[in-house]
């Protein structure tokens, strides 16, 4: 092979692997060549680059979780694709419906993905203190009291209207009622518990985005789409699994930082555990937003985070979020003294602001589109 060759098949990452007779075979993804063209390879074909081969494995081994290997090669039949959705609305709980189609490659569903529908908390990071919830003393109708839990416990503004619409600028705290909590589950602060309400379409882009996110049903603006659930995992934790994704050409981590006096000390990686949010690909011009959610659980450093919609969503269109969030909007409220008051600062997808991020072209398409996505 001569050095033009070389370099046209280059292996830019190792995606997924799996066993086939005696041997393990690998996926590679090659540098300049869309995930259409990945290959399976034997390990013995990848002797020039032990590098990424370690960096693989030390991804499987840093989930702390044994895995299991994707199907043999030889693509993704229709009845993969129905087994695999099938399996995901086992997984949904009480969520809504979701769909799987694939109309553009045969590329496996991702081996690697556990559907999960909360939050599961990684090594060192501290279990709610469930005796230090307070919750409010309603009956009936929270919206119209002036004790509930946002107001007064937490010094917050109702967070929805009586339709369940967020009402809150961007960057201030949601808060909804809990467990302790006198009120019913007709309560209107109680949304983002209640889980996905809307059905969706897990979907194979066709322009090189892997696996993406639409609504089959039309979103009004303002309203509660999904949860981003995941991984919770350490800043430290984090940075090292950003190494590894940052060589894949992919985005899974968003810190935990709300708090703009501190930094974040926590990320949720929705690699290995997630659900349909982990498929919500990029936007320069998103039509969801995150908000920062607390629930039941005092601790400031640890929302859960609610993606609600920025404007009308018809059924059909891709659900996107900026990876890159906006700070604060200017001229907010100020936060108040309360020290129960969780601070009013968006979350953003991992910073990484201590090392050289590898930049990732941004395919959104959209007027605005800033040409990379860091």
């Amino acid at each position: 092979m001569d050095e033009d060759e070389q370099e046209e098949w280059e292996v830019e990452c190792i995606v997924d692997h799996c066993q086939r007779s005696n041997s393990t075979e690998y996926l590679v993804k090659w540098i300049g060549f869309s995930e259409v063209y990945n290959t399976w390879e034997p390990e013995h074909h990848l002797t020039n680059c032990q590098e990424k081969l370690r960096q693989y494995k030390l991804t499987l081994n840093r989930t702390g979780r044994k895995r299991k290997a994707a199907s043999p090669p030889g693509g993704c039949s229709r009845e993969g694709l129905r087994r695999w959705e099938i399996q995901l609305n086992k997984d949904r709980g009480h969520d809504a419906a979701i769909r799987v189609e694939n109309n553009v490659d045969n590329v496996e569903p991702p081996s690697e993905f556990v559907y999960v529908t909360r939050n599961i908390l990684g090594h060192d990071v501290p279990e709610p203190e469930e005796g230090v919830v307070i919750g409010c003393s309603c009956h009936g109708d929270c919206h119209q009291s002036k004790t509930c839990c946002p107001q007064t416990l937490h010094g917050s503004d109702f967070p929805y209207t009586e339709d369940g619409l967020i009402q809150l600028e961007q960057g201030k705290a949601v808060v909804e009622c809990n467990t302790k909590c006198t009120c019913d589950e007709s309560c209107h602060s109680r949304v983002v518990q209640k889980g996905r309400q809307v059905e969706v379409l897990v979907f194979r882009t066709d322009n090189g985005r892997g696996w993406g996110l639409k609504a089959l049903v039309d979103i009004k603006a303002k309203q509660f789409v999904t949860e981003y659930v995941g991984e919770v995992v350490t800043t430290d934790e984090a940075e090292e699994r950003g190494k590894l994704y940052d060589e894949q050409g992919a985005t899974y981590l968003m810190d935990l930082d709300f708090n703009e006096d501190k930094e974040a000390q926590f990320s949720i990686d929705g690699k290995f555990y997630s659900n349909v949010s982990r498929f919500i690909n990029h936007s320069c011009n998103p039509n969801l937003i995150a908000y920062g959610c607390w629930i039941g659980n005092p601790d400031l450093r640890l929302p859960r985070i609610g993606l609600f919609a920025v404007k009308d969503i018809a059924a059909g269109e891709e659900l996107s979020i900026d990876y890159v969030m906006s700070p604060a909007v200017p001229n907010q409220p100020a936060v108040s003294t309360n020290t129960n008051t969780p601070p009013a600062t968006p979350l953003s997808k991992r910073k990484s602001p201590g090392r050289q991020r590898k930049r990732i072209r941004c395919r959104c398409g959209t007027k605005n589109c800033r040409t990379f996505l860091f």
